[in-house]
């Protein structure tokens, strides 16, 4: 058992949870190992057997001497599991033990304020949008461009020229820097709407217009956490971009769904996955993020079953070895691979064909809990008023296929047993 002394707090308790125990011991858990916590000024005892974490950005006036005690802050990152015990600002007064044997935190509304302020900031309005669509206009395609500029900073300029030098020379590169690639698309494709040229509905550019809108909007709504300096880094690499922008895709659906999801940033050692998931405080559930060049750009469109079994067996293999994959085999595992360009008929092919490859897996990798397939799409509509402008409306496309060999806690498909984690 770990005994901590709370730490003293003499500052104002205006717009705080402040927690007046009535009582000498106010708090019971049977974590173990555990924590037992004791006040800074006269070291009585208030609560025993907390689990590591449980308290957050509380205050504690303390029943014998009345020495405010604050518990530990919600760290930079830190996901805030769900649900959690919430507590507005105010005066709470605690008269009996209080129970503290569930596995969740006990949080000032601070905590929570702070892990949506990280992981879900206000999002930036397009000039031209409406109804949850996009005005499909040169002002909104301009201003798509300069926020995509904005995020590469000052590596723009020269990614820009080295990719008009290689568009421009005998033997143009086989690839090119996908960022760059759609700011230019969408700055031609403004031009062309400048000479009035209508484009056509279901126009392949479309495709590209919807992955630029995505990069732009989920950086900015991650502009505020910690690992967003490294990630908007990574953006001037010619083969990070797409993986980043999945990245912060998967981790905004598992967010919205309810789960607190951190991003590994930093330096890092040994087997390191892209996200994880703290479903309790006991629990950590980790999650790679492949997004394989066989489900990016045009080759989508046809991609065979049998080709597109053997991409996902291998995504699978990569992640999943218990030698070499970045998902430990002590911790439960999830994989999300994501596709571009993808028809809706080809999201439900790669499901049934994931489902089969992990069918085939039954008596392997049973930390894998599941793959989670995801796919950005649009749909196009009109205007309903003069001058009938075609008005584009991005989504994300989400699939999940468990693993039927798979041993660990994680509650998945339609049984959630409580104090477990719940995905959709």
């Amino acid at each position: 058992m770990k005994v901590s002394t709370a730490e003293r707090y003499d500052g104002p308790t205006d717009g705080r949870s402040v927690l007046n125990l009535e009582t000498d011991l106010a708090f019971v858990g049977n974590a173990d190992p555990g924590v037992d916590w004791h006040c800074h000024n006269c070291h009585r005892l208030f609560a025993r057997g907390a689990y590591p974490g449980q308290f957050l950005n509380v205050l504690f006036k303390c029943y014998s001497c009345g020495q405010l005690n604050a518990s530990p802050s919600r760290q930079p990152g830190q996901p805030l599991c769900r649900p959690a015990v919430l507590l507005a600002p105010g005066q709470f007064h605690i008269k009996s033990v209080v129970d503290l044997s569930n596995p969740f935190p006990l949080a000032d509304h601070s905590a929570m304020n702070g892990y949506l302020y990280e992981t879900s900031a206000q999002p930036i309005p397009f000039s031209v949008a409406g109804n949850g669509r996009l005005n499909l206009t040169a002002e909104f395609l301009r201003e798509l461009s300069t926020r995509a500029q904005r995020l590469l900073g000052e590596n723009y300029a020269h990614l820009r020229a080295s990719d008009i030098r290689g568009q421009t020379s005998r033997t143009p590169p086989a690839s090119r820097h996908r960022l760059t690639e759609l700011i230019s698309h969408a700055e031609e494709t403004a031009s062309v709407l400048e000479t009035r040229l209508a484009v056509a509905v279901g126009h392949p550019s479309l495709d590209d217009i919807t992955e630029l809108v995505a990069t732009v909007e989920m950086f900015e709504r991650w502009r505020n956490h910690p690992a967003w300096p490294q990630l908007v880094a990574g953006l001037a690499s010619e083969t990070e971009g797409p993986h980043s922008l999945m990245l912060l895709s998967a981790a905004s659906y598992l967010s919205d769904q309810g789960n607190g999801v951190g991003i590994v940033h930093g330096k890092a050692h040994g087997r390191i996955p892209d996200l994880w998931l703290e479903p309790n405080l006991i629990e950590r559930v980790d999650l790679e993020v492949k997004t394989p060049l066989a489900f990016r750009g045009s080759r989508t469109l046809d991609i065979s079953a049998e080709k597109a079994e053997e991409v996902i067996t291998k995504q699978v293999n990569k992640a999943a070895s218990q030698r070499r994959g970045q998902l430990r085999s002590n911790r439960t595992g999830l994989l999300a691979i994501g596709a571009f360009h993808l028809p809706p008929t080809k999201l439900e092919m790669l499901a049934t064909v994931t489902r089969h490859v992990l069918e085939a897996q039954t008596q392997r990798k049973r930390h894998l809990a599941g793959v989670l397939l995801c796919a950005f799409s649009y749909s196009i509509s009109r205007s309903s008023t003069p001058p009938f402008i075609q008005q584009l409306k991005p989504g994300l496309q989400n699939r999940w296929v468990w693993h039927p060999g798979y041993r660990g806690n994680l509650a998945v498909g339609g049984e959630m047993p409580p104090r477990k984690t719940t995905l959709p």
